[in-house]
């Protein structure tokens, strides 16, 4: 293999399984600064081909390519630290979305009805969101407490006040009559 001292486009490419207008529009968007030779053809070094490691890597994280070019052109590492906590943060808002993603769809799974489009659990849930009201951390919680709001008279326990209990509810509905654990 030939030194990463010297490499042309092709050959940098190459060592990555990349097309070569990848990393030219890379260099568009500022992210890799190639030296040129008299003639304009690209040169990469050692720096350029450690670049394209942390692109990839940074792509395969979830990183946007705006992103990954704010943080290398940071002024410092506390810059860069500032910009990955935001970037976890992004990440864990994500995290949450695909979660509650995840609990409805296990509900509709494990739902009784006939349909899943049937469910009462999830109508109800499909009316909050109509309203707005998805302000849950989770979407079991959310799940209970709609249940709990919208479902009448099917024998689920009640809390202190007379309220209904949306854990016992949404066991209930899920056609599981044991205690509810609170």
């Amino acid at each position: 293999m030939k030194s990463t001292a010297d490499l042309g486009i092709g050959e940098l490419a190459e060592q990555f399984g990349l097309a070569t207008h990848v990393l030219r529009h890379w260099e568009a968007e500022g992210l890799l600064e190639p030296s040129r030779l008299s003639n304009g053809r690209r040169r990469y070094g050692p720096r350029d081909v450690t670049r394209v490691a942390l692109i990839l890597a940074g792509k395969d994280v979830g990183l946007s390519l705006e992103r990954l070019r704010e943080t290398f052109q940071a002024a410092d590492g506390g810059q860069r630290r500032k910009l990955m906590r935001e970037h976890r943060d992004d990440l864990q808002r994500r995290i949450d979305i695909l979660r509650r993603a995840q609990e409805m769809v296990d509900h509709a799974l494990l739902c009784t009805a006939p349909d899943p489009l049937e469910c009462p659990v999830l109508l109800a849930y499909a009316r909050s969101v109509r309203l707005g009201d998805r302000g849950t951390d989770r979407f079991g919680a959310g799940l209970a407490r709609t249940a709990g709001e919208n479902a009448g008279g099917d024998g689920a326990t009640t809390g202190s006040g007379g309220q209904r209990d949306g854990a016992a509810d949404l066991a209930h509905h899920l056609g599981d009559d044991r205690q509810a654990e609170t």
